[in-house]
């Protein structure tokens, strides 16, 4: 079961099909009130110490998203409140998520505005076999769309991947070089750390063919990384608008570290936007803010793509 904050409110947004929770009829639109009796507010205040990360909105959705979590083998009582304000209990069994490797798709939506599904810059997490595998299931999602007028790319989810794949990816959208953001490495010498100085990067033009129409970018909370330098560079750089929620502001590149038998991880690297401002701490904001409500969770309605297509739809009109 998927949990996401909607109204100030852990709302059930999505229910695993086959899964317990779906047999006691949880269904997406329903508030979670408490769990094994703690408030549901207390408890998500109490995992957000819990969680990596250096903005409060990515911690606090990363704890409303793990609210039901626990021991496999411990049925958890959660009690939801419906939308005509009844509220009910349920013991339900945990359960792992599980999701299947998301793909990169595209669709042409009425009014010929494309939508291009862009759930990741890992290879892996999608299932492919190389980063070069990823850039042709882009170039083969991107020649369905040639010919929409608009192109809104979804990415939201997005946790990052390889830089390089997000910048050939990017290099679709550009008719000439473009500045991307720049890095500072992290360096010790002699046991004193410092950082190098930036290292400019950009994108060039890629692909038998560069699309040049409006690009909208729908991004949230849990775009991160590489999926952060893919935002950043098309929004500053001018060629996306986007719509949703601030990103996560996580791009360190962190290398593994295993010492005694602990392993952690460290960032090398500060992320500079064009304006000089750090992605680490800030994210990248949505140029239109747009968050679901719990009625469109209940009715299954995506107002964020919604007023992406608003938008578009208005720029055509001008």
């Amino acid at each position: 079961m998927r949990v996401v904050e909607a109204d100030g409110k852990p709302i059930v947004a999505e229910v695993s099909s086959g899964s317990d929770a779906e047999a006691k009829r949880v269904v997406p639109g329903l508030e979670i009130v408490s769990v094994d009796g703690q408030p549901a507010e207390d408890r998500i205040r109490s995992l957000i110490p819990l969680v990596t990360a250096s903005t409060l909105w990515y911690a606090r959705s990363t704890a409303v998203a793990a609210i039901l979590n626990g021991d496999l083998d411990k049925e958890v009582q959660v009690e939801l409140r419906r939308p005509d304000g009844a509220v009910f209990g349920v013991p339900l069994a945990r359960e792992p998520f599980e999701r299947r490797p998301a793909a990169i798709s595209a669709q042409v939506l009425s009014g010929g505005i494309g939508l291009l599904r862009l759930p990741s810059f890992s290879a892996s997490n999608l299932g492919l076999k190389s980063g070069d595998a990823l850039v042709r299931a882009f170039d083969d999602a991107l020649e369905q769309l040639r010919a929409a007028k608009a192109i809104i790319i979804d990415m939201r989810g997005n946790g990052g991947g390889d830089d390089a794949v997000a910048e050939r990816c990017a290099g679709r959208f550009f008719k000439s070089t473009a500045a991307f953001p720049s890095f500072q490495m992290r360096m010790v010498t002699l046991g004193v750390p410092w950082f190098a100085p930036r290292m400019s990067r950009s994108v060039s033009p890629r692909g038998p063919w560069q699309y040049t129409g409006p690009v909208v970018l729908l991004i949230d909370e849990f775009v991160v990384s590489s999926a952060e330098h893919f935002a950043a560079g098309m929004h500053d750089s001018g060629r996306a608008t986007t719509v949703g929620h601030t990103t996560a502001g996580s791009s360190g590149n962190p290398v593994p570290l295993e010492v005694s038998g602990f392993r952690f991880q460290v960032s090398r690297w500060r992320e500079y936007r064009a304006d000089g401002s750090l992605i680490e701490g800030h994210g990248v904001p949505a140029d239109i803010a747009v968050r679901p409500t719990v009625a469109d969770l209940a009715n299954g309605v995506d107002r964020v793509l919604a007023a992406a297509i608003d938008y578009l739809d208005h720029l055509a009109s001008r």
